[in-house]
């Protein structure tokens, strides 16, 4: 956008220290970032927020005892409102407690929930698991704002990959220090005591990238630190968790202000709770996590626990793990053992809660019919039973979700319906199927796993446009071929290697391969029939497989990357394995 005087005095400046910033470093985008009218993302709202907090007045009435306050995971997540952390504290307490926990909460909103909150003695704080995630988005080569890019090119070239995430690292302590010290005035200024929750996650989702990921600042000289606790290296979505960092900001701030904390690690290493006892996803806890976890707060807040019945109804059970499902599909990352971890949460909503079937058919009609889910059938049949399925289980989803339908078909085979999975191939096959006037399976709702993009092309972000062709950041792609009977099904595939490859792409359908196609680094058509005894009525897992990467093709790559970013413009931090402009399935006419 070209410069116009129009502009707030701000953004003006902003963009001429930008300038003058980019110039200082010998980069040639001088003139373009002061002609640029850049995006913001500024920080007042926190500042606002901290202010809030020391111009608060005292609170007034009548104290409660304890106000609770922190993120999905203190707000129960996939059993709220019905059972919630806060609501087996109270159990524990003999009542008093006034849950102010939020999902997607950011340390902004948890200051003013703190202003807002009803006088209390006591404030526990659950908090940390969203600070990697939602703190320091800014600091990202993939952030919207041409800003931002511009300014991460420099943390790249001042100190190279590891630079950007120390210095993400060093901007959340700031703000991290500063939400608690803050927290520690306004408890002292009205008399209230602290009590921290520090999280633990869920360490069967700890490595939150495939192995196979590898930024272009790996063929630089010297070390680059690993990417698995830092959102600002990440190439694929990853899962809210309280990072190695975070828990130590958490530990110092507890010994500096000589708050009682609570560290769950410890809790449930000491009840010898197993990962998936605890947790039913990556973060969030069943309900034997959270009663082992509020009777530990229960404990430091006044030494002794009372006696609760601290049970949720089989039905709200069921549908959590259930919920847990349908989440590990949809977060966990493209991963070997995926399949079991969903396989494994379908089992337990079972054993919980044997009707549970039903919202599992619920689910693989709403999947397999091409309308949004709550214009199908579906929809009302499933809000009026006790296993209603709402936006926090993943209820809506414009994919095929085929793990997740093939686990469903796997349990409920094993729980009295042999016929289960062949139930769901008909009814898939009856909606979705491919036909003689074909279909694109490069685009929703036919990719098998969303998350083998690159995050911001798997998020929808209101301010970056959606790109044409689907990009790989993994060495393969996979899409769901539906079909209505084995028969010879021709694809027309439109796709290129940016990267030079000595090796061909192989096509596999349901594991088998079935084509080798040349590797270019220019845009080719190819076409491939795939053999009638290879593809099954149902769901078919069409994969493309793409060569190896060889190192001497990424020479240049890094320094071309932090080029676009420093000149304002969308790039990858990572390697670009393949790309999919279309795949257009069709199958041949009956001869007979």
């Amino acid at each position: 956008m070209p410069n116009d005087s129009r502009l707030p005095d701000g953004r003006r400046d902003a963009a001429r220290q930008l300038a003058e910033e980019l110039a200082a470093d010998g980069l040639r985008t001088a003139r373009l970032a002061e002609s640029l009218a850049v995006k913001t993302q500024p920080s007042e709202d926190f500042e606002q927020a901290l202010e809030a907090v020391e111009a608060a007045a005292a609170p007034q009435g009548e104290r409660c005892r304890v106000a609770f306050f922190g993120e999905s995971a203190a707000a129960g997540y996939l059993y709220a409102p019905e059972w919630t952390p806060a609501k087996a504290l109270a159990e524990y307490l003999g009542g008093g407690v006034v849950d102010l926990s939020r999902t997607n909460e950011t340390l902004a909103g948890f200051l003013r929930q703190l202003v807002a909150a009803p006088p209390a003695e006591i404030f526990v704080v659950f908090i940390g698991n969203n600070w990697e995630l939602l703190e320091t988005p800014e600091i990202s080569p993939y952030a919207p704002s041409t800003e931002a890019r511009m300014r991460f090119a420099g943390l790249l070239r001042g100190d190279s990959w590891n630079g950007a995430a120390r210095h993400a690292a060093q901007t959340l302590a700031v703000k991290v220090r500063r939400t608690l010290d803050a927290l520690a005035r306004f408890a002292t200024r009205y008399g209230s005591q602290v009590v921290l929750v520090i999280p633990e996650v869920n360490e069967e989702w700890a490595v939150l990238q495939p192995d196979v990921l590898r930024p272009l600042a790996r063929q630089l000289p010297g070390p680059v630190e690993p990417d698995e606790e830092s959102y600002h290296k990440m190439a694929l979505l990853g899962s809210p968790r309280l990072t190695v960092a975070g828990r130590r900001l958490l530990n110092e701030a507890a010994k500096r202000h000589e708050w009682r904390s609570v560290d769950l690690r410890e809790v449930f290493v000491q009840h010898k709770l197993r990962d998936n006892e605890a947790f039913l996803d990556y973060c969030h806890l069943t309900s034997e996590g959270m009663r082992v976890a509020m009777k530990a707060v229960a404990l430091a807040i006044q030494g002794e626990a009372g006696i609760a019945n601290l049970a949720p109804a089989p039905t709200l059970e069921a549908l959590a793990y259930l919920g847990a499902a349908v989440h590990t599909a949809h977060r966990h990352p493209p991963t070997e053992g995926k399949k079991e971890l969903i396989v494994r949460r379908l089992q337990e909503a079972v054993a919980a809660d044997p009707d549970v079937v039903d919202a599992f058919w619920d689910l693989v009609e709403a999947r397999s019919t091409p309308l949004p889910a709550f214009l199908t059938a579906a929809q009302p049949r499933n809000l009026a039973s006790p296993f209603r399925l709402g936006f926090q289980h993943g209820w809506r989803w414009d994919f095929v979700d085929a793990d997740l339908v093939q686990a469903i078909g796997v349990v409920l085979a094993e729980n009295g319906d042999p016929e289960a999975p062949a139930k769901i191939a008909t009814r898939f096959a009856r909606f979705l199927a491919v036909g003689e006037t074909g279909r694109e399976l490069a685009q929703a709702p036919f990719l098998w796993d969303p998350l083998e993009r690159f995050y911001p092309e798997a998020m929808a972000f209101a301010d970056l446009d959606e790109r044409a062709t689907l990009r790989s950041p993994l060495p393969w792609i996979r899409f769901c071929l539906v079909v209505a009977k084995p028969a010879e099904v021709l694809l027309k595939l439109t796709l290129r290697r940016p990267l030079p490859a000595d090796d061909s792409v192989v096509l596999k359908i349901n594991g088998e391969s079935v084509a080798e196609l040349p590797a270019c680094p220019t845009w080719q058509r190819e076409q491939v029939r795939l053999p009638a005894a290879t593809v099954r009525e149902g769901l078919n897992e069409l994969e493309i497989r793409w060569p190896e990467i060889a190192g001497e093709a990424l020479d240049g790559a890094y320094a071309t990357a932090v080029e676009d970013l420093a000149l304002g413009r969308e790039t990858e931090m990572h390697p670009v394995y393949g790309e999919v402009a279309a795949i257009t399935a069709t199958v041949a006419a009956d001869e007979g």
